[in-house]
């Protein structure tokens, strides 16, 4: 009897414990995000801003601020390593890691109708339809790749390691490419 009694009470214990970290990340993340002025969009149900400090938003804390989100892993080799966020106000925050030409934390802006026409190529390519993981256990040293989308009310993150489906790395390609011909501000180291 007493042995399921400490059971029940370390079971107790755990969940509080994960109940305050997670409210204690909420808040941390609350605090950091004091809000720019809006821009005006052509969707004006796209108002909500980015956060003015140039921190990433971990992928739980998203919410409704990030429409596109790509991030890239490091591997043994020269692999492209780096996080990018494309806010509804337009704002688009990089943190270029390593084997990229921008390292460091990097603040830019584009026109919803940049953003947009990313959100509509991938819903026409099957986006939301795709499988939530592409890997292989048994394969070691492959970079992964992170993509979450914001699409009308549709929220997905994929996350490709092996055997990626081509549209997915279409889509990939298409927030690099805009990620890269953008102009930005650095930030910090």
């Amino acid at each position: 009897m007493k042995k399921i009694i400490y059971i029940i009470l370390a079971l107790s214990l755990v969940t509080f414990s994960c109940k305050n970290r997670k409210e204690e990340k909420r808040q941390k993340v609350q605090v950091t995000q004091k809000a720019e002025t809006p821009v005006a969009t052509q969707n004006p149900d796209m108002t909500e801003e980015a956060p003015q400090s140039v921190t990433l938003l971990e992928e739980d804390d998203f919410g409704s601020l990030v429409l596109i989100s790509l991030k890239k892993t490091v591997c043994f080799g020269e692999c492209p390593a780096y996080s990018v966020q494309f806010y509804k106000d337009g704002t688009v925050l990089y943190e270029g890691i390593e084997n990229v030409d921008r390292i460091g934390k990097f603040k830019g802006k584009l026109e919803m109708s940049q953003i947009n026409e990313i959100l509509v190529s991938a819903n026409e390519m099957g986006y939301f339809n795709l499988d939530p993981k592409y890997d292989n256990e048994y394969v070691s040293d492959m970079p992964t790749a992170t993509t979450y989308l914001d699409y009308k009310g549709k929220q997905k993150k994929v996350i490709c390691r092996f055997e990626c489906d081509k549209n997915l790395i279409k889509i990939n390609k298409l927030i690099e490419n805009l990620t890269n011909s953008m102009s930005m501000k650095k930030i910090e180291q």
